[in-house]
């Protein structure tokens, strides 16, 4: 249903492998063994590395990096930014998923749960500012 998607939801979902990718003799690539990503928390210590969480912070930061430099290059002053709103120093309630089926209610004219939560976190977040 071509209709059914919009600019409204800018977002990515970026997918990568979790294993370790090498070519063989031939060219032809040739899946290996568990990337450190997956590897638990107690075997990543045990070869020198951070937790897992810390790389999916990494990994966002890059990303961050990456979206903003493109951002930039198109020139479009609009820019990302990877932390929380707390670690931002954004006195501000953060809005709630909406999810498929609560967006194309909203987007049909119906009030949804997600929806009523996301307009008092708006007048709440115009309270704050306001203070």
């Amino acid at each position: 249903n071509p209709g059914r998607f919009n600019n409204r939801n800018h977002h990515a979902f970026v997918m990568t492998t979790t294993r370790q990718v090498s070519r063989d003799a031939t060219g032809l690539l040739v899946m290996g063994e568990k990337s450190t990503i997956e590897l638990s928390d107690t075997k990543r210590r045990s070869v020198g590395l951070g937790s897992a969480a810390d790389e999916v912070v990494a990994i966002r930061q890059l990303w961050e990096r990456m979206a903003n430099r493109a951002l930039e290059n198109a020139g479009s002053d609009a820019r990302i930014d990877s932390r929380s709103l707390k670690a931002q120093g954004l006195d501000r309630e953060a809005t709630m998923h909406l999810g498929p089926v609560a967006s194309d209610m909203e987007r049909r004219g119906k009030a949804s749960d997600r929806g009523d939560g996301n307009r008092q976190v708006a007048v709440n977040n115009a309270m704050l500012e306001q203070i």
